[in-house]
């Protein structure tokens, strides 16, 4: 599924209709929230509780799904993610425990961070994470287990890029 939005709310309306009509004439199915801000930070959320934690770890979903203590340490991570997000005006609901309740689907996939860890390619730390501790920063919002997790990851490449 694809979502297409402009920055601010209604900006560039008919242009962003006419491109989500052809990708659905091309048999893709795309939409138009009223703030793309809201589904682009509820990806973000999911991404920065699962990418790094994967690589850190290298478990796969499901293993992590099912590991004692990894639902609350992704739920903390989610919610500080959260607090972001609401703290730069995005209407994200809180429906953290419920998302990861239902799990993921897919136990056996390793998300696409620990995929480009494993391979030696370079990991989205600075798009999911170290962007989520900027924007942080900017509004003064406590996050100090995505700081942590940051550290780790990062740390955990440089090591691996050293070898």
């Amino acid at each position: 599924m694809l979502a297409f939005g402009a920055p601010r709310p209604g900006d560039h309306a008919e242009k962003l209709a006419a491109l989500a009509d052809s990708f659905n004439a091309a048999g893709a199915t795309a939409r138009l929230p009223a703030d793309i801000r809201v589904p682009l930070w509820s990806k973000l959320m999911l991404n920065m509780a699962v990418g790094p934690t994967s690589v850190l770890t290298g478990a796969t979903m499901g293993a992590m799904e099912q590991a004692p203590g990894m639902a609350a340490v992704q739920g903390r991570l989610m919610r500080e993610c959260l607090n972001v997000a609401h703290a730069w005006g995005v209407a994200l609901p809180d429906d953290i425990d419920e998302r990861l309740s239902r799990g993921s689907g897919v136990p056996g996939h390793k998300p696409s961070m620990l995929q480009d860890f494993e391979a030696g390619r370079s990991m989205e730390i600075d798009p999911i994470v170290t962007t989520v501790l900027e924007l942080a920063r900017r509004r003064r919002v406590p996050v100090p287990t995505i700081e942590t997790l940051w550290a780790l990851t990062a740390l955990k490449e440089r090591v691996a890029r050293a070898d």
